[in-house]
């Protein structure tokens, strides 16, 4: 798809090269000499047109004897990135599930005494951080949608870790889903309305704000599956190209009328 686009590209550049240089001779018809200068620009597009479709055969060709090999990689790249979505969720530090899914706000005051979760609460961030490398290293399997879901997850299961190590050093409650940083991360991927059902949630943020997460994820994931996502990124790169058509004949019209 890139090759093709390239290609248009090219031949628009070519357009714009040729009109340049009739407009550059002032004259409204081709001399022998602009007919000889377009020719000669033409057939050298050819022959790198060509070139290029060669070599784009002999990349489908190569492409279709690994095509089971990627689609492989790409189901395992969704799996494990799934398993890592679902570690991220499971809260297994109890101060931390207390403080994200049970406790009302005004009961956060009763973990404020419990330092020596502060240290089980590092060491648990810390293996998430160290668990989550993998799916890194999947990221080329994966659409960036995806990616960054499970970035902002991430990030955001982060941020209440520290939130509750923070209140606990300072004795002083914070409330997680209030956090203005934390609102930016929720604002990257959820809707107005789901963000609004979490402040509203008394009891169960974490386990609401984890099902829209989840909800998205598997979307995604499935367009990876089903082939939906490279189709998507297709048709997003066309229309940017032809957008960037619609304003280049509109830029040569104007320029034309001059």
């Amino acid at each position: 798809m890139l090759l093709i686009l390239s290609l248009n590209a090219l031949i628009t550049i070519i357009i714009i090269t040729s009109i340049s240089y009739l407009k550059e001779k002032g004259k409204n018809y081709a001399t022998k000499e602009d007919v000889g200068k377009i020719t000669e620009i033409v057939e050298k597009t050819k022959a790198s047109f060509e070139l290029e479709k060669h070599k784009l055969n002999s990349a489908l060709s190569s492409q279709s004897a690994s095509y089971h090999a990627a689609d492989n990689k790409r189901v395992e790249a969704v799996e494990k990135t799934w398993i890592s979505f679902t570690d991220i969720g499971n809260v297994t530090v109890k101060e931390h599930f207390l403080y994200l899914d049970i406790l009302l706000e005004t009961e956060f005051v009763s973990l404020l005494g419990k330092k020596d979760a502060t240290e089980t609460l590092t060491v648990d961030l810390d293996k998430m951080n160290k668990d989550s490398v993998i799916v890194d290293a999947l990221r080329p399997f994966i659409n960036e949608a995806l990616y960054s879901i499970y970035f902002t997850f991430r990030a955001i299961r982060g941020r209440t870790g520290f939130l509750l190590i923070n209140s606990i050093e300072t004795r002083k409650a914070i409330s997680w889903s209030r956090d203005a940083f934390m609102l930016k991360l929720m604002k990257n991927i959820l809707s107005d309305q789901e963000v609004e059902a979490i402040h509203k949630a008394p009891l169960g943020k974490w386990g609401l704000l984890r099902l829209f997460f989840y909800n998205k994820a598997l979307s995604e994931m499935n367009k990876i599956l089903s082939g939906q996502a490279a189709l998507e990124s297709s048709v997003e790169n066309a229309r940017r190209a032809l957008e960037m058509a619609i304003v280049s004949e509109a830029e040569f019209t104007k320029e034309g009328m001059k």
